[in-house]
């Protein structure tokens, strides 16, 4: 589900030097997925609608790609039964702590799956499934999206219905930040870390990679290194209206959000069976 990823400029640079003391991973697992999990804190422009969707949703809510939670917790906090499914372990680890800290009647509303999205098969449908956080983007390849699409379709109850969001494939904003870098400091366990970042997008690949960087020092001194990132394929809406019409999915809202933080725009779609 996480391919390895792709460096451009100083980050292959980096890659290249091949400093001691030096991980590289995809952003969702070890390092990369705490300080994902930290970052994603933050990040709460979608999580009223999704609420209010599971509010009017009979039944359990699927959430694909879940992470370590930032939409599962407060879901089960209110109240509903939510089966949680993400590939990375990693990020699932962070999902258990988190409810851990949790009372014990939000944790137990929370089943967790390990598995890659697409391999859905569940022995039950939903009123409700959510693939948050720009998750399409993971699927790459068409017939990946085209597969996942369709399962989610099959597990859909009569009359349920299916939200995700997706980046908007503005080429003029998205070419206007390649290669921006962004460093911020960071600390945690009695470290002190810093972390640099930076995008490219790809027109004639349809995608955009993002770079991470990170040094982590202990209190004796000794440095730690981390290198990783991701790829998502940027959808125009075209790209998306073929996807649901190929899946018997039809749209029955969208709504557009400007995202300053990060500056996107994100159109968040709610479906239900053609």
């Amino acid at each position: 589900m996480y391919p390895e990823p792709r460096f451009f400029g100083v980050f292959e640079m980096l890659r290249q030097m091949r400093l001691p003391l030096t991980e590289v991973m995809p952003v969702y697992t070890g390092y990369f997925a705490a300080l994902y999990d930290a970052l994603s804190q933050a990040y709460e422009w979608d999580l009223d609608d999704y609420l209010k969707l599971a509010a009017s949703s009979p039944g359990p809510v699927l959430e694909l790609g879940c992470g370590s939670g930032r939409i599962t917790v407060p879901l089960a906090r209110q109240g509903h039964e939510v089966i949680a499914l993400d590939a990375s372990p990693d990020m699932l680890a962070l999902l258990r702590r988190r409810l851990e800290r949790e009372d014990e009647s939000v944790a137990r509303r929370v089943t967790i799956v390990q598995s890659d999205m697409r391999d859905l098969r569940l022995d039950e449908r939903f009123g409700l499934v959510l693939l948050p956080a720009n998750n399409l983007g993971l699927l790459a390849d068409e017939a990946d999206r085209h597969e996942v699409f369709s399962r989610v379709r099959a597990h859909l109850a009569p009359g349920g219905r299916f939200a995700f969001d997706n980046a908007l494939a503005e080429q003029d904003r998205l070419l206007a930040q390649n290669g921006d870098l962004v460093a911020f400091p960071a600390s945690s366990g009695g470290e002190e870390q810093f972390v640099l970042s930076a995008h490219r997008y790809l027109p004639e690949e349809g995608v955009q990679i993002m770079n991470y960087y990170a040094e982590s020092v202990d209190a004796t001194g000794r440095t730690r290194r981390y290198l990783g990132g991701w790829t998502k394929a940027v959808l125009p809406d075209a790209a998306v209206a073929g996807l649901l019409a190929a899946t018997g999915l039809r749209a029955e809202e969208t709504r557009t959000y400007d995202l300053d933080f990060d500056r996107r725009r994100m159109m968040l779609y709610i479906c239900s069976a053609a």
